[in-house]
């Protein structure tokens, strides 16, 4: 078994992935960085992953095994191990919730959702896992953008749905690509279709809003005009091209 060398000073070293949870790093580290962590958080939250994973693996357990009880015996083992970093509940906190969120390890038990958005969102994740057979990364990414979506219109209540207009969707969908790459929004109008789609297939809303969507096409490539002119980035695409993005992937049939 492949022996991680994780740094106990606060200075980590480079990311060592390995054991069950080595699948979900990358993951883990787009998320950080969408999160706003500085890179060395990101390598350090990302190590702490790896090395929690290799745990498991010399303890032969899995991620489902990581139960409250199993998380403060790891922490122990991390605190007479010298380790002074990311040695308390609260400091393992965002990657358990991570975790949980993807269904790799258990939440507590029998927990039921806070809100009724929170049951929704849930929901909606087991029909993308389940119906649509979409990999945990993704349903993590749908599931964070379908929350943004409801709070931002104040959709808390299933009630709330029933009014819910392309001029809605629209609006948001403008508001957000003033402030979103343009990668990050391809993330969101794919999982806002999917939430649509959702939507419509349980009743929830009476029209079928995600054929509102048009996809954004540059000849037959299907990418964005800029992508295929030399010597231009991702980073330096400029907000408008998001925002007509939007415009187009919005525009009724």
């Amino acid at each position: 078994m492949k022996v991680i060398q994780e740094s106990r000073s606060a200075e980590p070293l480079r990311t060592v992935k390995g054991g069950p949870l080595a699948r979900y790093v990358e993951g883990w580290r787009r998320e950080l960085s969408a999160r706003g962590y500085a890179p060395h958080s990101i390598t350090a939250h990302a190590q702490l992953m790896a090395h929690l994973g290799e745990w498991l693996v010399a303890t032969n357990r899995d991620g489902a095994a990581l139960t409250d009880e199993v998380i403060e015996e790891y922490l122990r083992v991390r605190r007479v191990a010298g380790y002074r970093n990311h040695t308390t509940t609260r400091a393992l906190a965002p990657l358990v919730a991570y975790l949980r969120v993807l269904r790799v390890v258990p939440g507590p038990a029998d927990a039921p959702p806070a809100t009724p958005m929170e049951a929704l969102i849930a929901e909606f994740g087991d029909y993308l896992a389940n119906e649509r057979g979409l990999a945990p990364g993704s349903v993590y990414h749908h599931r964070r953008f379908a929350r943004v979506f409801l709070t931002e219109l104040g959709l808390t209540e299933a009630a709330g749905l029933d009014g819910l207009t392309a001029a809605d969707v629209t609006s948001f969908g403008v508001s957000q690509a003033q402030r979103r790459s343009p990668g990050d929004m391809r993330t969101l109008v794919s999982a806002l279709r999917s939430l649509l789609r959702f939507l419509h297939l349980t009743g929830r809303v009476a029209q079928p809003l995600a054929a509102a969507f048009r996809r954004c096409r540059d000849g037959v490539s299907g990418r964005f005009p800029e992508e295929s002119k030399p010597g231009r980035s991702r980073q330096s695409w400029p907000r408008v091209t998001v925002t007509a993005l939007w415009a187009a992937e919005t525009t009724p049939f």
